[in-house]
């Protein structure tokens, strides 16, 4: 099991006991989630401040585009209205003719000045929900890499063995001193080693025998065993 990297402080919280037996899914080591538990509160408290954006957003550009098509209406009245004072420009004298000809050709540049300005409202408010769109898949994604870290807290066995515990090789020592295994509280480094699930399926015994009973002894002899992790048994 390998100390994961927290993008923060790596301190051990709890640890399995040395030659303890773990089963699957056993919890051997866990590390100080406190950090990554604020980081994922800032993460969801942004995810949150982005959506009010973007419901504020999408509440402006239905006013926008409530009155843009008032204006727009009225415009086209205008339009209309210029259109049958053309009609009467047969009965009545050249000057008012004239007059209701630049009435007309006012209100059509009005329409069409409204309908450029609504075009670029419109594009204008589309990028803005664009980018408030990324920041929100910015904040998914933060979100999701702390939910991630917060798993990764938790150091689960993947076989049913026996439990041991690394040294703790992230401090400085003097050569030839000796090591101290890793406990509860120390500080680590993340890709460092930290405990191992060792299989039970297979094991190797290896003993030292006293001199004198070295005579007792002869090759293919029964032996009887029995581990401090599973004191109820004995094996031969």
């Amino acid at each position: 099991l390998v100390a994961p990297n927290l993008n923060g402080t790596v301190q051990v919280t709890e640890l399995a006991p040395v030659g303890s037996l773990a089963h699957e899914k056993d919890l051997i080591v866990e590390y100080d989630d406190s950090e990554r538990l604020a980081a994922l509160d800032e993460a969801q408290m942004a995810l949150q401040q982005t959506d009010e954006q973007i419901k504020g957003a999408k509440a402006n550009l239905g006013i926008t585009e409530s009155q843009d098509a008032l204006n727009l209406l009225k415009e086209r009245y205008a339009v209309r209205a210029a259109e049958l004072n053309m009609q009467k420009k047969d009965v009545i004298d050249l000057i008012d003719a004239k007059k209701y000809t630049l009435a007309l050709e006012e209100a059509n540049r009005a329409v069409t000045q409204l309908e450029t300005d609504i075009a670029m409202r419109k594009a204008q408010n589309e990028s803005i929900l664009a980018v408030y769109g990324e920041q929100r898949g910015r904040n998914l994604l933060d979100i999701r890499r702390e939910q991630q870290r917060i798993e990764q807290t938790k150091a689960l066995a993947e076989i049913t063995g026996l439990v041991s515990i690394r040294q703790n090789r992230a401090g400085n020592f003097n050569f030839g001193q000796v090591m101290p295994d890793i406990r509860e509280g120390d500080t680590l480094q993340p890709g460092m080693l930290v405990a191992d699930i060792l299989d039970l399926s297979e094991v190797e015994v290896w003993a030292k025998v006293g001199e004198l009973d070295r005579a007792n002894l002869v090759e293919g002899q029964d032996a009887l065993l029995q581990l401090d992790s599973v004191p109820d048994q004995q094996f031969h």
